[in-house]
């Protein structure tokens, strides 16, 4: 057979749009090895994108995906990451499937529900019968009396408003009149039944296909779709849905111009909703990839502006998904070639970079991605299919994985490169006139140094939202104060028991606390206190919720995970002023593990990264010579030397004099 991926990446210039740096990454991309889920005569067999077809079951190697062989919908999974799948089951016939993972009757969180478009245009869905084996079908949309359905969605609600798990399901409908019309569908189901279904679009005579459904935690549904050439937005909130936004633009004057649009697929993180889609490029014929977010407090039609995640204006960009927020990947055609390959782009990073390539058409990706634990790698997995034999011809559905992780070093572009924090859910902004919407309770609020902070004279308190029960989450809340005594202030989750932080004057000390699930199970969502032990009154410089990998089985652990001070990886060393020189930067690790060195400016911005990588238990010594990353000397001033490892983080000042 041909077509398979070659041992590295190989470079390819696309005009002036590509910088050194773009090309040097290309260069460094990690090398897929990709394993083979099945071999088919479908070329098609991963399409259309805006349902996923990939899953992966939280905090574990086992995953799931669907696929079409001609009229036939398949099922595969995977428990070693990928490395080895199930044989092919057949689950019905039709077409266009979608999956996502629900409970089921025993609880089984990692049950996959599918939807499927069947032969004659009805909506199927299909549930997994645990532990025989097996499905249950049911019908969401009967086709007949010249009405039929398209390409459908699925989405799990991870906070169930009934005794039954609830997922959500979108799909177009067209009639078969002259002129013919056109809606958008949306149906809740459980294992036990299916719901009326609501109208979220009544097109009429103007084409709408492509729906993306996706629900944040705490049952906020978001749907995305194609009407004509434009992207349309609404969101079902408490059963009532929103008025509808067009997201894509065509006006230049007021936007980027991400019209005509196509191909749409949502995904949630933390408090925010993203979209990306397939529009016209920057400065040439050929496509991009297009991405808007938005807060979720924020009105329906308040998004961000538009940002290009694929700039690459010789090729064209198509079929974008997304994982988390912080992956967008993609089919990426190469004109010259006469073939396509997956790329991909990591937030952190400036410029996309390929994911997979191979001699032969390689299109229609799905992905899934998380932070690895115990490591600031952040690990992209994607299914799509491959042609393997342009004679006969014979296609292949793969799967592969790429990462990312931050470099470190001189000349490799600009500090937002290694910007991004692994883990990080959303963050609580603090210390402003306008309270945070995540507070309850303060007193009022000041600039502290270099740190702006809520206070109070007794109690803080904050409500954090949009947390999903079958992930897992740890607490990060640093307290400062100044003047000179040490102070005391206690922290706790949801009334749990009471954590005792001793903070010492200008220092901020770190508090972690592991979450336990049943906090958040049942309603999405904790209650944060901070009290006043000793001292004039308690101050909160930050306040951020990161996701983590937990696979240790009970999901419980302890919700007190320590102090800066008491931490498994500590700062011993860095002096409190340092020359136009070098200075050196002593830590130690209790135990073996990945750590995270870095600068910080006075504003927290990323100044250079140190050390990145896997660290034996011991002390270690660091060195930094007053430079950013990309070799410029700093101003004299104030700097944060920040140690991340173990799922701790200590911070020391240090004082920069030229």
């Amino acid at each position: 057979m041909k077509g398979r991926a070659r041992p590295q990446q190989r470079a390819r210039a696309h005009g002036t749009a590509v910088t050194a740096f773009f090309v040097a990454a290309l260069l460094a991309a990690t090398a897929v090895n990709a394993s083979t889920i099945a071999q088919l005569g479908d070329p098609r067999a991963t399409y259309p994108n805006s349902g996923r077809k990939l899953m992966r079951a939280p905090n574990t190697d086992n995953f799931h995906v669907v696929f079409n062989s001609g009229d036939t919908v398949l099922y595969s999974q995977s428990t070693d990451d990928g490395a080895t799948w199930s044989g092919p089951e057949m689950v019905g016939l039709g077409k266009y499937p979608a999956i996502t993972l629900n409970e089921v009757v025993g609880g089984n969180p990692q049950s996959p529900w599918i939807v499927y478009q069947t032969l004659d245009g009805s909506i199927m869905r299909a549930i997994r019968i645990a532990p025989t084996g097996g499905w249950d079908l049911a019908v969401v949309f009967p086709s007949g009396g010249g009405v039929s359905a398209g390409a459908p969605s699925i989405a799990a609600d991870v906070v169930a408003s009934s005794p039954s798990a609830i997922s959500y399901v979108a799909y177009p409908v067209y009639t078969s009149t002259v002129p013919p019309f056109n809606y958008v569908y949306f149906n809740s189901l459980t294992q036990y039944s299916v719901s009326m279904p609501e109208v979220v679009d009544a097109a009429g005579t103007t084409n709408c296909y492509g729906p993306s459904v996706v629900v944040n935690p705490g049952s906020i549904v978001n749907v995305c779709w194609i009407r004509n050439q434009s992207v349309i937005y609404r969101r079902r909130m408490n059963s009532t849905w929103s008025t509808q936004v067009q997201i894509s633009s065509s006006d230049p004057m007021q936007l980027p111009v991400t019209e005509p649009a196509s191909n749409p697929s949502m995904e949630v993180y933390g408090d925010s909703v993203f979209c990306v889609w397939h529009g016209p490029s920057d400065s040439s014929l050929h496509g991009d990839v297009w991405r808007r977010a938005r807060w979720l407090g924020n009105p329906v039609n308040l998004w961000r502006d538009p940002s290009n995640e694929s700039r690459t204006p010789d090729w064209e960009s198509d079929f974008p998904v997304m994982t988390t927020s912080f992956a967008t990947v993609w089919q990426e055609d190469v004109l010259l070639e006469g073939r396509s390959d997956i790329w991909v782009r990591y937030l952190a990073e400036p410029s996309a970079r390929s994911f997979y390539q191979s001699d032969l058409p390689s299109r229609y990706p799905h992905a899934d991605g998380y932070w690895v634990p115990g490591t600031v790698q952040f690990k992209c997995s994607a299914v799509w299919t491959e042609m393997v034999d342009q004679l006969t011809p014979l296609f292949e559905v793969r799967f592969g994985v790429n990462y990312y992780a931050p470099s470190f070093g001189k000349g490799l572009g600009p500090g937002s490169h290694h910007g991004y924090e692994p883990f990080l859910y959303y963050a609580a902004e603090l210390g402003q006139s306008l309270q945070s919407p995540y507070c309850l309770s303060r007193g009022g609020y000041a600039m502290l140094g270099t740190w702006d902070v809520d206070t109070s004279a007794s109690t803080l308190r904050y409500q954090l939202p949009y947390m999903n029960p079958r992930q897992n989450y740890r607490l990060c809340a640093v307290l400062y104060h100044e003047g000179n005594e040490s102070w005391s202030a206690r922290v706790r989750c949801d009334s749990g028991s009471w954590t005792l932080v001793k903070t010492t004057p200008g220092v901020p000390d770190t508090v972690w606390l592991k979450i336990p699930e049943k906090t958040y199970k049942s309603d999405a969502r904790i209650v944060v206190d901070l009290g006043r032990v000793t001292g004039d009154y308690v101050a909160l410089a930050e306040l951020r919720l990161l996701q983590i990998e937990d696979r240790s089985g009970n999901g419980e652990g302890s919700q007190n995970a320590g102090t800066t001070g008491k931490s498994a990886a500590r700062l011993c060393s860095c002096a409190p002023s340092m020359s136009a020189g070098a200075t050196s930067i002593s830590y130690e690790l209790a135990c073996p593990g990945s750590v995270f060195l870095t600068v910080c400016d006075a504003s927290g911005r990323l100044v250079r990264g140190l050390e990145s990588g896997s660290r034996p238990a011991g002390v270690h010594v660091a060195r930094w010579d007053g430079t950013d990353s990309r070799g410029h000397a700093v101003p004299a001033g104030a700097y944060f030397v920040r140690l991340s490892a173990g799922g701790a983080v200590s911070t020391e000042r240090l004082t920069l004099v030229r």
